[in-house]
């Protein structure tokens, strides 16, 4: 008589792997793109996205830093327009014309810093 194996199929991510990582581990180090132009928000770059995030101010939570993120993009312009739209939520009104005059400044204002670089 023929033995027959059965192996049971795992579920969830493999032993050690961290979530989200994609098997890779987080000791590469991370860069993070903060400028004046995108504050208070940051952008992570890892291999595989940019991640746009800010901090709560430790203050205001006695003491525990809280990111929050507001996205995961495949290119750094969507980044930027995320950024864009989050600045333009301020609580005010527009016009539909005052709100695209705005958001188009904002763009200007990050393709001028950034004209001659690809991106």
């Amino acid at each position: 008589m023929e033995e027959v194996i059965v192996k049971k199929k795992r579920r969830g991510r493999p032993k050690g792997m961290k979530n989200g990582s994609g098997g890779q581990s987080n000791s590469i180090g991370s860069t993070v793109i903060i400028d004046p132009i995108i504050a208070p928000y940051k952008i992570s770059i890892d291999p595989e996205c940019y991640t746009v995030t800010d901090e709560v101010d430790p203050i205001d939570t006695g003491g525990i830093v809280i990111r929050k993120t507001y996205g995961y993009f495949n290119t750094l312009p969507s980044a930027l327009r995320k950024i864009t739209k989050m600045k333009l939520m301020k609580n005010k009104k527009y016009t539909l014309q005052g709100y695209i005059n705005e958001f188009n400044e904002m763009i200007t204002q990050f393709e001028s810093k950034f004209e001659k670089y690809e991106v």
